[in-house]
């Protein structure tokens, strides 16, 4: 991903849904779709961490995130 955005060409990147939201359950059982970087009670999931370390100037902002394993 660090090569793609370092080009000149590249804006961002495109998540469909920021936020888990109700509806399009996956899987089906469920009310809810998780698909996004932050939950329904918005907590922040690991993915929003992973966005946020590649977007974000780690001289400006360090940050750390410990993955659950």
């Amino acid at each position: 991903m660090i090569k793609e955005r370092n080009t000149i060409f590249s804006l961002g990147q495109f998540i469909w849904s920021g936020f888990d939201y109700i509806g399009e359950p996956t899987p089906y059982h469920t009310k809810n779709a998780y698909f996004g970087s932050i939950d329904t009670a918005t907590f922040k999931k690991d993915s929003y961490f992973l966005y946020q370390s590649a977007w974000t100037d780690y001289k400006k902002a360090p940050m750390i995130h410990i993955f659950p394993y």
